[in-house]
């Protein structure tokens, strides 16, 4: 009986070992994948959110498929230019059945196909070198890549896209190696579902075609099977003859969404670049996105193409697919400085359509550095002296901190628009708004003006702001994701009417309060904020947002302004009754915010006028600003109460006859006259961060402190 539970014992202990050397090889990369989930976890959870006009609508797009399945929607931001490609739409509106929340779901369906890209990535670089550890150090410093870190925590399609294309390519590389021509077809269909997310894959596409004919031309007679490879081809290309046939009779115009995309970018940029900027600005975004991987990519193919050709050739024979490789990896570089040079700016966020890039650079970066960290006989002499192995794990590693670091400092312009969302969220849940009632927002008293039949929130999409409070308070029923065009166009036309313009007659006010009956206003502009009725209370501020309400007051308290850690004190008095606390000079060199504290130390009952000025730190010269009334939402400065921190955001506009550098910024208050000026920094401002590129690509001397300056800031 004993040697029976022995040998049950030791068969069982050994059916674990098998199964541990079975799968120890994905226990790494796994754990890899684990915390650089974890990594986006954390990012989240300490603030992060992107909540971008295209995230706005896409959320509002995909809520429209999870109403009623479709091709391509008709709601505005996709009607007048069928531009946005429809998969993504489709995925996140099948994942809002799985679980319903319009701002977190695109965010999980991101993190889902981050994982699987990760995961793609450590097989595709297996794949090229033969070496597990250098897949899962590829993983390790792909995962950590802050840009990744947060397109992976978005509601963009960008974790889709890079996932299919990077198994795409893995398809191709595995046929060539293997013969299989099931690699070939997924290959293919992965492409294929790339050219459906963004127009970037349709160059993937055209890439796996052309290499495709070329190889039938090259190999004719020892081909098996060429209509395979033809079907392939043509499958892989399928949707972009689909979409460009579907837009031109959608349109009645041939490439109209072509045309339309242009016309949209040169609305926003308002000019063209010139040449050599367009030449370099994606080569150059990729040094901003990750400045050390492009730089060893750039270093390595100098090293191996250039000072030994022999050593070259070694390293390309290191797998047979390499080069078909490097044929995708430079070809989509090519591909979009082409699109730069062909006046295809992208002013919102370039970065992110050069992440891909990034990773695709990562397999080869890292197969250069893998015998150096290991101390490999690749890598001659690190073995010798270990000092020279310690000195690059410990500048890897710090290296690797440092991104970790840079994860968590993300810009943070949408956190108060996400705050109004969650709070607007509440007051759902709770039951004290309705969906039928309304609320209003500055773009819509903006556009309701000029327009007799917009009724409230239920109207609320012709400009992101108002799709964002859809999203973020999850109640987009009422949603018109159907629109005809010409009323799309009064409604557009409608919103560029300018406040003051708008707003200054108080019987429109009367007239519009009376007609939708608000129950919730929220604003943050100032002519629009000092234009709201008394009867009409702050109940909350949120950042720079102001709500009001003439029904909730009892049901809500004000919640107070608070003061920042990087608040700097200056406790400067104005006279007895004013005190100017502290200001919070923000991170950005351009343009350039400046938060000022102030706290009023008796009752007041007249409103003070404030001037803002920049001068030069070294002559002293003043570039006269803006003057702003000093007051902090509806209530001015004489219904402020006495010992009340009150939060003063002001844009500060630099002057095109500044020069970049160092600049106080002088306050005043009109009417009260100082001793001594209050002046505030010093601060670093750039006024034109393109102006200084372009003169740094004329050959101008920039000094290298401004040229970082305005890299980092990108």
């Amino acid at each position: 009986m004993r040697d029976v539970e022995r040998k049950g014992i030791i068969s069982a202990a050994s059916y674990f070992t098998m199964a541990m050397r079975r799968y120890r090889k994905a226990v790494l990369p796994g754990a890899l994948i684990f915390f650089s989930v974890l990594l986006q976890v954390l990012v989240l959870k300490s603030g992060f959110v992107s909540l971008s006009g295209d995230e706005f609508f896409r959320g509002l797009l995909s809520y429209a498929w999870y109403l009623h399945p479709y091709f391509t929607s008709d709601a505005i931001g996709e009607a007048p230019r069928a531009v946005w490609l429809p998969l993504h739409f489709w995925v996140v509106g099948a994942a809002l059945h799985l679980y319903f929340d319009l701002w977190l779901t695109p965010i999980l369906v991101s993190m889902f196909f981050s994982v699987l890209t990760l995961i793609m990535l450590y097989k595709l670089t297996v794949l090229l070198f033969s070496k597990e550890p250098v897949g899962s150090l590829a993983v390790l410093i792909a995962g950590l890549t802050p840009w990744y870190v947060w397109l992976s925590v978005t509601g963009m399609p960008n974790s889709l896209f890079h996932f299919f294309v990077i198994a795409g390519i893995y398809g191709a590389l595995k046929w060539q190696e293997s013969g299989d021509n099931l690699h070939l077809l997924a290959s293919s269909c992965a492409f294929l579902l790339a050219t459906m997310l963004r127009q970037e894959g349709w160059f993937f596409a055209f890439l796996l075609g052309g290499y495709l004919v070329f190889y039938l031309v090259r190999s004719r007679r020892k081909i098996s099977s060429p209509r395979f490879l033809i079907a392939c081809a043509l499958l892989s290309c399928s949707f972009i003859f689909v979409w460009i046939g579907y837009d031109a009779i959608r349109s009645g115009r041939f490439l109209h969404f072509v045309a339309a995309q242009r016309e949209h970018v040169q609305t926003q940029s308002g000019e063209v670049e010139a040449l050599p900027f367009r030449v370099l600005k994606y080569p150059f975004l990729l040094f901003v996105v990750s400045p050390w991987i492009t730089t060893l990519a750039v270093c390595m193919g100098v090293k191996q193409g250039f000072w030994n050709r022999r050593r070259a050739k070694a390293y390309l024979s290191q797998a047979a697919s390499l080069g078909l490789y490097l044929y995708f990896v430079l070809g989509e570089l090519l591909f979009l400085i082409a699109m730069a040079v062909a006046g295809a700016q992208v002013n919102a966020s370039p970065q992110r359509y050069v992440v891909l890039n990034v990773l695709l650079l990562i397999p080869l970066v890292t197969a250069w550095l893998f015998p150096v960290l290991s101390g490999g006989p690749e890598a001659s002499g690190v073995r010798r002296f270990s000092g020279i192995r310690l000195g690059a794990l410990a500048l890897f590693g710090l290296v690797l901190g440092v991104q970790v670091k840079a994860s968590f400092s993300y810009p943070t312009y949408f956190a108060n628009t996400l705050e109004v969302g969650r709070f607007l969220r509440s007051l759902w849940e709770k039951g004290l708004l309705a969906e039928t009632d309304t609320v209003w927002t500055e773009k819509f008293i903006r556009g309701a003006l000029g327009s007799s039949d917009l009724t409230g929130i239920e109207r609320m999409l012709v400009n992101s702001e108002h799709a964002g409070l859809q999203i973020l308070s999850n109640r987009p029923l009422n949603f018109p994701y159907v629109y005809e065009e010409k009323q799309v166009d009064n409604l557009l036309t409608s919103t560029r009417i300018s406040p003051p313009e708008a707003l200054q007659d108080k019987d429109r006010w009367e007239f519009y309060l009376a007609r939708t009956d608000p129950k919730v206003i929220v604003l943050k502009e100032r002519t629009l904020i000092d234009l709201v009725p008394v009867h009409f209370k702050n109940i909350a501020i949120l950042g720079d947002y102001r709500i009001f309400s003439s029904q909730l007051v009892q049901t809500l308290q004000v919640t107070p302004s608070t003061v920042p850690p990087t608040m700097q004190p200056i406790y400067e008095n104005f006279n007895d009754r004013l005190m100017l606390v502290g200001y919070d000079p923000g991170k950005e060199a351009f343009p350039k915010y400046v938060i000022l504290f102030w706290k009023l130390l008796k009752e007041a009952p007249e409103d003070y006028k404030i001037s803002v000025d920049f001068i030069n730190t070294r002559d002293h010269h003043v570039y006269h600003s803006r003057e702003f009334f000093l007051y902090d939402g509806a209530r001015k400065t004489g219904r402020w109460n006495v010992g009340e921190v009150v939060r003063d955001s002001l844009s500060l506009s630099a002057s095109e006859d500044m020069a970049p550098g160092e600049y106080g910024v002088r306050v005043s208050v009109k009417g009260i006259a100082k001793d001594k000026p209050v002046v505030l920094g010093p601060f670093f401002i750039i006024p034109s961060k393109t102006e200084v590129l372009k003169r740094f690509l004329k050959g101008e001397p920039i000094s290298s402190n401004l040229l970082i300056k305005v890299v980092t800031s990108l």
